[in-house]
């Protein structure tokens, strides 16, 4: 049974301010990354955030507007991005 919150939403509140957003995604693909298996298999993904800058580790979890992840030379788990949602795109 898993344990915590249902989405990573609420851990990730407190972080909320400092997120950056990531453009260009579906629920489920993000830069062509596919978010569930790299969870599943805890691959390490590099990821584009909107200012360019790309962070690189493995994602924790994930849901329609919050991706956390622990970031490759950084112990702790944090929120790397606010995701904007593809209808907001348009």
């Amino acid at each position: 049974m898993r344990r915590g919150p249902a989405t990573p939403y609420a851990t990730s509140r407190a972080f909320s301010a400092d997120a950056r957003i990531i453009k260009g995604i579906t629920m489920e693909y993000l830069h062509g990354v596919d978010l569930h298996m790299a969870q599943r298999n805890r691959s390490t993904v590099k990821i584009e955030v909107d200012d360019g800058e790309t962070v690189e580790g493995r994602i924790v979890a994930f849901d329609d507007w919050h991706l956390l992840m622990q970031l490759k030379d950084f112990p702790c788990v944090v929120l790397v991005a606010a995701i904007a949602r593809m209808e907001q795109l348009s």
